[in-house]
């Protein structure tokens, strides 16, 4: 802070001084941000995280506790050391690199190892990319670190879509747990759309989907299924499916 003050002598000469040399926007508060109950805090090292606190890891949001068992707190606070270089518990974000390994997850958490096995099978078939897998393997685990299963997520998702379901009736850890994993599986299969369509296919998908519910749909239930490992369809297949569909052959 810093403070002007101007003094006058029996002369009547005034004389300006300013002490103080910090001003408030020089200072910068240490830590990660997290979501603690209905507000936010500043949480300034990993010894001071509590087990509820929502942080966000590579644009993820999952608890500290989950962080934790997963390896991630290190990444919270320093953003430039990548998940896919940790060796977390669950094993998250390394779908891709076990398939090239040939070894199968065994964490001991049924509902984790059997959805990425699944979308390790995918990567050997080739449906999936590498990039592509660890994206929804570290969308998975953090369903599972959260202990919420992939039924419920998807439920809680499609309710709130579809407006069936009130955001206020879940509660908010839950919630925001779901839309940050939505968010990632959609960027994530958006992304491989592109690259594997091109942006003419891609765009004739979005105006297909804008044209019919029913596409629409089917877009929304294979992104999820690709999501748990459990299509073998790439996206020229479903491209075919759809323009089929939209013209009436099936």
């Amino acid at each position: 802070m810093t403070t002007t003050r101007a003094t006058t002598d029996a002369d009547g000469n005034t004389t300006i001084s300013t002490h103080g040399t910090m001003r408030s926007t020089d200072y910068k508060q240490e830590g990660i941000e997290v979501i603690r109950g209905i507000g936010s805090t500043t949480v300034a090292s990993p010894d001071l995280l509590q087990d509820d606190d929502l942080i966000t890891v590579d644009g993820v949001q999952l608890s500290a506790r989950a962080a934790r068992e997963y390896g991630l707190i290190p990444t919270a606070f320093n953003p430039s050391k990548s998940p896919d270089q940790l060796d977390p518990k669950f094993g998250i974000g390394t779908a891709s690199q076990a398939a090239e390994e040939k070894q199968r997850p065994s964490t001991g958490h049924e509902g984790y190892d059997a959805i990425s096995s699944d979308i390790m099978d995918r990567v050997e078939a080739g449906v999936l990319e590498g990039e592509e897998a660890f994206e929804y393997d570290l969308a998975v685990a953090t369903v599972a670190g959260a202990d919420l299963t992939i039924t419920e997520v998807v439920e809680i998702i499609d309710g709130i879509n579809s407006g069936e379901l009130s955001a206020l009736n879940v509660d908010a850890n839950t919630r925001q747990i779901a839309q940050s994993v939505e968010q990632r599986v959609t960027r994530t299969a958006t992304k491989a759309a592109i690259n594997e369509l091109g942006q003419q296919g891609f765009d004739r998908l979005s105006q297909m989907a804008s044209a019919s519910s029913v596409v629409d749909q089917a877009i929304r239930q294979y992104v999820s299924m690709r999501a748990l490992g459990r299509s073998s369809d790439t996206w020229s297949d479903f491209l075919a499916m759809a323009e089929d569909e939209l013209a009436g052959r099936n």
